[in-house]
């Protein structure tokens, strides 16, 4: 009996700890994104049965956008524009979720500046060298 509750212990903490390999792949943490439809990206972890996806408006995640589950490692959401985002995997075991570490991005567009009347991108224009002018 002894050995049996010593090995059930040695196999709860090993599926307790990191899972080994398991990264967030994208968003990039502190990537701005300019398009309001997010790819998720991490890396598969062989063990788990599933995986759990919260997106926050809070780092604490006190306020959750998105809290669902899936079987990928890859999902593509929609979200609103001109807002800074946390976002975490939970490694599902089945009777354990382990959590990565949090990511945050930020959805920006031009319209999130109030005020702005006109937005040139830098691959639409020249500069000229040596001024703050722009060439069309």
């Amino acid at each position: 009996m002894r050995l049996f509750l010593s090995w059930l212990l040695l196999y709860c903490l090993s599926i307790a700890v990191y899972p080994q390999g398991f990264r967030l792949v994208l968003p990039k943490n502190q990537q701005v994104l300019n398009h309001d439809s997010v790819t998720f990206h991490w890396t598969q972890v062989n063990t788990a049965s599933q995986y759990k996806l919260q997106v926050s408006s809070e780092n604490d995640f006190s306020n959750l956008i998105i809290d669902t589950t899936i079987i990928n490692t890859k999902v593509v959401i929609k979200l609103p524009d001109c807002n800074e985002y946390y976002w975490k995997v939970g490694v599902d075991y089945g009777t354990t979720i382990i959590w990565s570490y949090y990511r945050t991005f930020n959805l920006f567009q031009p319209n999130c500046l109030s005020g702005t009347d006109i937005w040139l991108l830098s691959s639409d224009v020249d500069t000229v060298p040596g001024t703050n002018r722009v060439e069309s």
